[in-house]
């Protein structure tokens, strides 16, 4: 237990990322594991996309982006990290998957998720 707390307490949030490729192999483990993540009544109400088109996961962002803004605009005045994040949504080239590796990959999205 102290080793989990410890792993809780000293992590860190990673922002670059090396380009190499993430074998298949790798892909499926890692959505087997994710598979096991708690969810409500455990219903595991996700489904696993993999992308790795780097152009449509910019689209996606770009989409996500333009969906968040409208959401946090109201919040904006009343809260500095909303209008910190509507800064960053609102940047030209900003990537809400900070280019990551991971993200770039495997996406985790909900039934509910569409992409036009």
């Amino acid at each position: 237990m102290k080793d989990i707390i410890e792993v809780i307490k000293t992590r860190r949030c990673v922002r670059e990322y090396k380009e190499d490729q993430i074998s298949d192999e790798d892909i499926k483990f890692l959505i087997d594991c994710a598979r096991y993540a708690p969810s409500g009544f455990n219903m595991q109400p996700w489904s696993f996309l993999v992308i790795k088109n780097k152009d449509v996961m910019r689209k996606i962002s770009e989409h996500g982006k333009k969906s968040m803004i409208p959401m946090l605009e109201p919040m904006k005045d009343v809260s500095p990290k909303a209008r910190d994040f509507l800064v960053f949504l609102k940047t030209k080239g900003t990537d809400m998957f900070y280019n990551s590796f991971l993200t770039s990959y495997l996406i985790i999205h909900y039934k509910s998720f569409l992409l036009e």
